[in-house]
């Protein structure tokens, strides 16, 4: 007689990467609104990046099994392209190479209406200055091996068979 497998079972891997990722965006946030750390322009994609990979965990717990794994597969897709950011934020820092998207100009205020104008624009931070860093890595060193970990294990996981088909009960 077969069974499906038990619901947890099924949606455990889901259900972790969207956990995974609502973790991770609310560090950041705590680490924005708490601590006054301003993200520059990489650090805004990269959370977009697990926004997205946590929107998808979320439609994935809704499907059937075989939608489930193209689902956590794309997670996988989306934490790989947040790899791929993240080395790239992590070499601006570091100072490998330059980037023109990431530079910082403070523009000269000339006028009292350009000083208003500017104190009502949201607070702008360049790429290639480390705000925050623990044992000499930035987030961005962090978020490296984090997210290509999640991208192989999401991957893995979508690939694996064993986990998504009806198991057989004795």
């Amino acid at each position: 007689m077969f069974s499906p497998q038990p619901l947890w079972q099924r949606q455990a891997i889901p259900a972790g990467i969207l956990a995974t990722s609502v973790a991770a965006l609310g560090g950041t946030l705590a680490l924005q609104f708490g601590f006054d750390l301003i993200p520059c322009i990489l650090c805004l994609f990269q959370r977009l990046l697990y926004a997205v990979a946590a929107l998808l965990a979320a439609i994935a717990l809704c499907l059937s099994p075989p939608r489930r794994r193209v689902f956590v597969a794309l997670c996988g897709v989306t934490f790989g392209l947040n790899t791929l950011v993240a080395f790239y934020h992590l070499g601006a820092e570091n100072h490998w190479w330059s980037t023109k998207t990431c530079i910082f100009s403070a523009e000269p205020v000339l006028s009292l209406a350009e000083l208003q104008l500017a104190l009502e624009r949201p607070a702008e931070a360049p790429c290639d200055e480390v705000q925050w860093s623990l044992f000499g890595l930035s987030l961005s060193g962090y978020n490296l091996p984090a997210s290509l970990g999640l991208a192989m294990f999401c991957l893995v996981a979508a690939k694996r068979k064993t986990w998504w088909r009806i198991s057989k009960n004795a």
